[in-house]
């Protein structure tokens, strides 16, 4: 019977695991309001913090002490979302862009990072390099930790892999928001593959390929 605001100021500092639970336990229309209002959440003033614990009084024990920190934004609904069901995650991803488009893309580019691309197997590595461009793949891994690397060096042919290296050896320094956007190009087309049945990103890190 809370305003969507003080749900979203109390599962804020949830852990993520509990979090995910209250949502799943709120009617729907409310889940995405509330899940508005944590993204929408940087920093918390402490009138608020006042008026929420005065409207939740009597279900705090005055023993307790209280520490005030930075709570919500784009990153905490990102990761509540991952660990929702995976048909209620998107359901409520698909709302919340409904309502508030930019806050909608900002919380699906945090749900699925570059490094992430380690859950593939090979099988969904090597139809995903069939889709990029390989100057993309290029820029993309300068920032690639040495694992990311290797697996996409495995998902494609030994002399593309060693024209990629050869590549990136004579690129020299790059800027990094160039290598960001090649990243984002890639996850993208990592999104329209999973949309398309290609491939599947599962709950529990399991990645399958049609």
């Amino acid at each position: 019977n809370e305003q969507a605001q003080t749900i979203a100021f109390l599962i804020s500092h949830l852990h993520m695991d509990k979090a995910a639970e209250v949502v799943g336990m709120l009617p729907q229309g409310t889940r995405e309001e509330v899940l508005e209002q944590v993204g929408s959440m940087e920093q918390t003033s402490l009138e608020i913090v006042a008026k929420v614990v005065q409207c939740l009084k009597k279900h705090i024990s005055s023993k307790d002490r209280y520490t005030i920190h930075k709570s919500g934004g784009v990153r905490s609904v990102a990761d509540l979302l991952n660990a929702l069901p995976k048909d209620v995650s998107k359901m409520l991803l698909i709302k919340i862009e409904e309502r508030n488009p930019s806050l909608g893309a900002f919380i699906r580019k945090k749900m699925f990072s570059f490094e992430e691309l380690l859950k593939l197997d090979t099988s969904a590595l090597q139809r995903i390099t069939r889709e990029i461009e390989m100057n993309d793949l290029v820029l993309a891994l300068k920032s690639a930790s040495q694992p990311l690397m290797d697996a996409m060096l495995k998902a494609i042919s030994k002399r593309a892999a060693e024209t990629l290296k050869e590549e990136m050896e004579v690129m020299g320094p790059v800027r990094m928001k160039d290598v960001e956007a090649a990243q984002d190009r890639i996850i993208q087309t990592v999104r329209r593959l999973e949309e398309e049945g290609e491939i599947a990103l599962d709950q529990g890190n399991d990645v399958t390929i049609s």
